[in-house]
């Protein structure tokens, strides 16, 4: 008789045991937000897309692209533009001296009309030539949200005209860098007649070239004759005597005490005329 009962002791106990454990397991499936037998796929998905925004919310902007220097040809140009027509967060793009020429240029021209998102581009140093001109204009024109050019340092000579020509009527540029360009006095010209039409830039600089005292009195009558332009730089040229650099340089408003022609020169009337 004891035997028989030390067995029914043992069943009464292993049945107990799975009744234990079964709890914590239902309570486990209960609680888990992401058990499919407890809550719907909707559900899961607006728990999930919560979380991805709010890691996307915290992220910071990434806004400024820092790619001087590390360009070795104008194939990863192409592949840069490319991508940035996707990519609206960058606003601030340098791609100085990286001299990939003219061939580098052109990919960005492409894209140009997809590019509304940048504000400042630094394209300086990187051995454009006389050509870019064309190239330029066109990309300003494209580029209506572009607030800086920096072009300096590109052996841009004549097509420095070009570029004035196209800003004539450009309505967003506030700050470009034409410094060390080899631009001569025939190039300067048609800043004038740029000058005098143009209602937005705010500063240009224009040192280190190679321009001389002839383009004096058309840019100072020019000036006359503009309300937003407060910084021209002419600093650096070796054809500029000291009195034109000091006249060009001064702040906007001692221009009225300089001794400024009541009319413009011949060579101003020709650029200010309407075309």
């Amino acid at each position: 008789a004891s035997h028989l009962s030390t067995p029914i002791k043992t069943s009464t106990s292993t049945s107990t045991t799975p009744t234990r454990t079964t709890t914590p397991t239902t309570t486990s499936t209960v609680d888990s937000p992401y058990n499919p037998h407890t809550t719907s796929n909707a559900d899961n998905n607006t728990s999930l897309n919560s979380s991805s925004s709010s890691v996307t919310s915290s992220a910071p902007d990434f806004a400024r692209l820092d790619l001087s220097r590390i360009i070795k040809d104008y194939k990863q140009v192409v592949c840069i533009f490319e991508a940035m027509r996707w990519n609206a967060s960058i606003t601030h793009l340098d791609l100085s001296f990286n001299m990939f020429g003219i061939h580098g240029l052109l990919p960005i021209c492409k894209v140009s009309p997809d590019l509304g998102h940048l504000i400042n581009l630094d394209l300086s140093s990187n051995k454009l030539g006389r050509d870019c001109g064309v190239y330029l204009a066109g990309l300003l024109e494209n580029m209506t949200s572009l607030r800086s050019l920096n072009i300096d340092g590109n052996q841009i000579g004549e097509g420095a005209g070009i570029i004035a020509c196209a800003l004539q009527q450009n309505t967003s540029l506030v700050s470009l860098g034409l410094a060390n360009n080899h631009i001569t006095s025939d190039a300067i010209l048609p800043f004038a007649k740029m000058i005098v039409m143009n209602k937005t830039l705010v500063s240009l600089d224009l040192s280190s070239n190679y321009f001389g005292d002839e383009v004096e009195m058309p840019l100072l009558n020019a000036m006359r004759c503009n309300n937003t332009l407060t910084r021209l730089c002419v600093l650096g040229n070796p054809n500029l005597s000291d009195r034109s650099i000091v006249n060009l340089t001064l702040p906007k408003s001692s221009l009225v005490g300089l001794p400024i022609m009541e009319e413009p020169t011949e060579e101003a009337n020709v650029m200010l005329e309407d075309e």
